[in-house]
């Protein structure tokens, strides 16, 4: 697991459906707002693997809502506290989406009888030739649904959305390249947002050294560990986390001589021409960049 904790966390895990020939290797990203009621999702992608051709695969989720909707690729959970579920199904291409229903109901000392109940939905494929590739994006009552479109070749994902627009790099264990007119992530893992405020985020968190990165016009961040940077016009600020390493920031041409700081400390950097670079201890860190 690696937390930027302003922007995002990520995790992995591996199931092997008790030893029945099939593998499930679990990546999830949680991207952060800092609005509560902003656009904070999770990205999942199953990576699975089976020791037989055309081995069935099945992907579930529950959720405590009323009668879900499916759309094409798409499935609307009403939810029953005032917050919605949409999940974007990106992988498969042409998912096979059927819902389910689930309730009980026991005698509880007290309190009498108590009753829950789930609807939830599962997609099935056969074989480990694609991944499960999916968006689970919460919206309050009446805010706007996003909207979600995978890159050509299922490495990554746009999300439009009330605070902007983003670009996630979800590709482990496969280096890939995703980028649109402004933006560029290459990597494993990579994150950029142009918010509507004006504001631009950009991470990266995993991939090979020297081939990790996230640009954004003349902004652009190069690491092999965890690092974020928020920029608010010339206010620049960030998180770094994992083990000792370098990170690589290139800045505008308008930019001045800068200066930098981890934890409000001075800090080691070293500037050639518009690359920045920061000598970052490991652990999780915060850090500034100023003009002199």
């Amino acid at each position: 697991m690696h937390s930027l904790p302003s922007v995002m966390d990520y995790s992995y895990g591996k199931s092997d459906a008790g030893g029945r020939g099939r593998e499930d290797y679990r990546h999830i990203l949680i991207i952060k707002s800092a609005n509560p009621l902003g656009d904070n999702y999770v990205v999942i992608r199953d990576k699975t693997a089976s020791t037989r051709p055309n081995q069935d695969f099945y992907w579930n989720l529950f959720c405590l809502s009323k009668d879900p909707t499916i759309e094409r690729n798409a499935v609307h959970f009403p939810g029953q506290l005032g917050v919605d579920l949409d999940v974007h199904v990106l992988s498969p291409m042409e998912p096979k989406i059927e819902k389910d229903y689930w309730n009980w109901k026991h005698g509880t000392y007290i309190w009498d009888d108590f009753s829950e109940e789930q609807y939830g939905m599962r997609v099935a494929k056969q074989s480990s030739s694609e991944d499960f590739f999916s968006v689970l994006y919460p919206r309050a009552r009446g805010q706007a649904a996003a909207k979600v479109i995978r890159s050509q070749d299922g490495a990554g994902l746009r999300v439009s959305h009330m605070e902007g627009t983003d670009l996630v790099l979800l590709s482990p264990g496969k280096p890939a390249k995703f980028e649109d007119a402004t933006i560029l992530l290459r990597g494993e893992i990579s994150f950029a947002r142009k918010a509507a405020d004006g504001s631009l985020r950009l991470a990266v968190v995993k991939g090979p050294n020297n081939e990790t990165e996230a640009a954004i016009g003349d902004w652009r961040l190069e690491s092999s560990s965890p690092v974020s940077l928020l920029i608010r016009r010339d206010r620049v600020s960030g998180e770094s986390a994992g083990d000792s390493h370098l990170a690589c920031i290139t800045l505008p041409p308008r930019f001045p001589a800068a200066v930098a700081s981890i934890d409000g400390a001075p800090a080691e950097v070293s500037r050639q021409g518009p690359e920045l670079t920061i000598n970052f201890p490991a652990g999780n860190h915060t850090f500034s960049i100023q003009p002199k």
